[in-house]
């Protein structure tokens, strides 16, 4: 559910400025999103999640945090779980993620070629799905250039997106496209975006089990810049109010911060890396 909201959000680079050429800024925006794409295969990480249980009046009544090692094995990642609440893993817990990174390399390493090319078929099959939903935007959103911000030190257009009255989505899948309103800031240099706040205006309903995201959900992503060749997330924001079935009731606040990107050569070596200095 959330995903998929996540997702689509990540590939609006394809979004058009007012007063600017619309096709020149979708297709340059296009290329980037590809050239992206790419480039992220070459590239670890290290991932933080904080989640939250909230009560119905908002106030916290459980909190958890795990920190991840992203690791990249045979052109997919791996999640290695190396902290929890921010302590090390026990000798117990650091055997058996050992034990899980060890069985998925040599996984991944006997999976057959066919069975591989169908990994990457469904990720591409995937990934144009998302495409497709994210270049309705246009369409569906009523998008206003309103001012210019520095965000991390760069130059970022502010544009404001609300969703049209009446917009029949394409796509089946950009349905929820008429029900939120957002924000984002898309950086003036080479057009990625560099952050986004987004919320729904009324109840979104996702597939067969009625899983809703209702209003008083917020999202906010960040970018960064990293190796002057690429945009990553630095930060996403939830606060989550939805409902799955007819019973279960989710209020959480779940922040997770990505650090530590590093890209991998040709000879396995990592190299560190780190963000653009502000600006």
């Amino acid at each position: 559910m959330i995903t998929r909201i996540l997702a689509v959000l990540f590939a609006v680079s394809s979004i058009s400025l007012a007063g600017q050429d619309a096709a020149e800024i979708v297709r340059r925006s296009a290329q980037a999103d590809q050239q992206t794409l790419e480039k992220a295969k070459d590239y670890t990480y290290q991932e933080t999640s904080i989640e939250r249980d909230l009560d119905a009046s908002g106030r916290v009544k459980f909190t958890e945090s795990r920190t991840f090692d992203v690791l990249i094995l045979y052109g997919r990642p791996f999640r290695k779980l190396i902290a929890k609440d921010g302590q090390p893993l026990s000798p117990k817990d650091r055997e058996r993620e050992d034990a899980r990174l060890q069985k998925a390399m040599d996984d991944r390493k006997r999976e057959p070629e066919d069975q591989t090319e169908k990994r990457r078929r469904a990720r591409e099959k995937e990934q144009n799905q998302i495409r497709k939903v994210a270049s309705e935007i246009p369409a569906a959103c009523k998008l206003t250039l309103i001012g210019e911000e520095q965000i991390g030190g760069r130059a970022a257009y502010v544009i404001q997106a609300e969703p049209k009255a009446g917009y029949q989505p394409l796509a089946p899948q950009a349905s929820f496209l008429t029900k939120m309103r957002g924000k984002l800031w898309i950086d003036k240099a080479d057009y990625h975006w560099a952050k986004l706040e987004a919320e729904p205006i009324e109840t979104i309903s996702f597939g067969l089990v009625l899983a809703r995201l209702s209003p008083g959900t917020r999202i906010e992503i960040e970018q960064i810049r990293v190796n002057d060749e690429i945009w990553v997330p630095s930060r996403i924001r939830l606060k989550l109010d939805a409902r799955l079935g007819l019973i279960k009731k989710y209020r959480k606040e779940l922040d997770i911060t990505y650090t530590g990107y590093r890209k991998f050569k040709t000879d396995s070596r990592v190299v560190p890396i780190s963000a653009e200095p502000p600006r």
